[in-house]
């Protein structure tokens, strides 16, 4: 009765394609994302090293190897 044409569904090919596209958008998301969290650790454990240069407190030198234990735990 209708006259249109229905649209065809995607193939098993077309879909593996579109899934490889959108799994690589997301392993670059995350990768971008872990990127930004590891320059902000790293940012952390130098200014706790340079307090601990200027000023010499063992407290700050103590942070900076807690920062440094935590970058390993992650990224590891």
């Amino acid at each position: 009765m209708n006259n249109y044409n229905k649209p065809e569904a995607f193939s098993q090919e077309q879909i593996n394609k579109i899934m490889r596209l959108v799994n690589a958008d997301m392993i670059i998301k995350l990768e971008l994302s872990n990127n930004h969290c590891i320059d902000d650790l790293l940012d952390k454990y130098n200014d706790y090293m340079t307090l601990y240069k200027m000023f010499g407190d063992k407290s700050y030198f103590t942070y900076a190897m807690l920062v440094m234990v935590e970058i390993k735990n992650k990224y590891s």
